[in-house]
C-alpha cells in the first residue's frame, strides 16, 4: 500500500477542516437539544364556583385542546358546590392559597374587598347577567310595567338589589307590586300559581319551565341597563404582582377554551359529560345554548369588563345597603391582561 504524502501546509489545513466539522456537529447537537428541552410547567389550581356542568365548558375545552399545555401550564380543576364543611367558597379558597384562580360574582368580590380580602377580577366569563324576571307566557308579563299588581318572588341580597334597581330605573313604585322573598331553588311556586313571577336565571329557571312543558317569558334585566357580572375569573393581588406572566398565560388559554366552546358547542357538551356523567346531555346542551349569547355578546371581545358596569354594580350595592361604605372600585378589577391578549 502506497503511503499518502501531504504537501507542506496541507496537513494543517486538513486538521483544521476536521476540527471545524466536529465543532459544527457538536453545535448542531446542542441546538437541537435546546429545542427539545422545555421548562417545567407552572402548576396552577382553579376553583370552580359550582359543580362540573356546562358553565365550566371553557375550562374543559382548554384542557382537552391543550390550550394550557401550549402556555406551559399544568392546571388542576377543583369542583365547587357543597362539601363536608358546607359551601365551597371560591374567594376563601383562592385568598387562603388553596387555589390560584377561581370563579365568582362581582357582588361577592366587591363584598370581599370591602372586608379587606385582596382579590381581583381579571376577566368576565359572562358579560351579560342571566338574571331575569321569569313568568308563564300565558300571563303576558313581557315588560317591567306589567309587574304592577303581580306577585314577584325574588331572593334577598344581590338579586333583590338588582330587582329594585330595575323598578327605580323604570319609574315603578315598589308598593304597587307584591314582592315576596324567594326561599326555594325550584320553579314550583311559579308553576303552582303561588306567585306570578320569579327572579331567576334564563340559563336555569327559564329552561326548567320549558322542560316542565310550559312556555316561559323572561324580562332580562340587562336589556334594561341593569347588568351584573355573575361569573368572573379572579385571582389575588399577590399572584398578580409576583406572577403576572402566569396570570396572562392562564387567561389566554382559558379564553381560547371559551372560543373553542363557541366554535363547537356539541363537542363542549361531550366534554362536560366526561367530567360529570350524572348529568343529562340534552339538558346541558339547552343550557349551554342559552349561555353562549351571554359570554359572547355582539360588539365585544371574550372576557371583556366594562368600567361603567363595575361602577353601576358598586352603586347598586351602596344604594341597597349591601355595602356600608364605598370601596375604591377600580382596584377590584385589572384590565391589563385582557388588553395585552387583545393586542396580540
Amino acid at each position: 500500500m502506497k503511503a499518502v504524502i501531504f504537501a507542506p501546509g496541507q496537513y494543517v489545513k486538513i486538521v483544521l477542516a476536521f476540527t471545524m466539522m466536529v465543532l459544527f456537529m457538536v453545535g448542531c447537537s446542542a441546538a437541537n437539544g435546546s429545542q427539545t428541552t422545555t421548562a417545567e410547567a407552572d402548576e396552577v389550581t382553579f376553583q370552580m364556583g359550582w359543580i362540573h356542568e356546562y358553565s365550566a365548558a371553557g375550562l374543559y375545552a382548554a384542557v382537552a385542546n391543550d390550550r394550557f399545555t401550549a402556555e406551559n401550564l399544568s392546571v388542576q380543576i377543583n369542583e365547587g358546590g357543597f362539601g363536608e364543611q358546607g359551601y365551597i367558597d371560591p374567594i376563601t379558597q383562592v385568598s387562603e392559597g388553596s387555589a390560584d384562580f377561581g370563579a365568582t360574582s362581582a357582588i361577592s368580590l366587591i363584598q370581599a374587598r370591602a372586608a379587606g380580602v385582596p382579590v381581583v377580577a381579571i376577566a368576565a366569563e359572562i358579560q351579560r347577567s342571566p338574571f331575569a324576571l321569569i313568568s308563564l307566557a300565558e300571563d303576558n308579563i313581557i315588560r317591567p310595567a306589567d309587574l304592577v299588581g303581580k306577585r314577584v318572588a325574588v331572593n334577598d341580597g344581590g338579586a333583590a338589589a338588582l330587582y329594585n334597581a330595575l323598578l327605580l330605573s323604570q319609574g315603578l313604585n315598589p308598593d304597587d307590586i307584591e314582592t315576596i322573598s324567594r326561599t326555594t331553588f325550584g320553579i314550583d311556586p311559579l308553576t303552582n300559581d303561588e306567585v306570578d313571577v320569579i327572579g331567576g336565571w334564563i340559563i336555569n329557571e327559564a329552561i326548567l319551565v320549558r322542560e316542565a312543558g310550559l312556555e316561559p317569558t323572561s324580562i332580562l334585566l340587562s336589556d334594561y341597563g341593569i347588568n351584573d357580572y355573575t361569573s368572573l375569573i379572579f385571582t389575588t393581588e399577590k399572584i398578580i404582582n409576583e406572577k403576572p406572566d402566569v396570570v396572562e398565560r392562564f387567561l389566554r388559554a382559558y379564553l381560547q377554551g371559551i372560543a373553542d366552546v363557541i366554535a363547537d358547542p356539541e363537542e363542549a357538551v361531550t366534554l362536560v359529560m366526561q367530567y360529570n356523567d350524572t348529568l343529562v346531555a340534552e339538558e346541558q346542551e339547552r343550557r349551554l345554548q342559552a349561555w353562549l349569547p351571554l359570554i359572547n355578546p355582539a360588539g365585544s371581545t371574550l372576557g371583556a369588563m366594562q368600567t361603567n358596569i363595575w361602577e353601576q354594580i358598586h352603586q347598586i350595592m351602596l344604594d341597597h345597603g349591601i355595602l356600608a361604605e364605598p370601596i375604591t372600585i377600580e382596584e377590584a378589577y385589572d384590565l391589563r391582561f385582557l388588553e395585552a391578549i387583545n393586542q396580540e
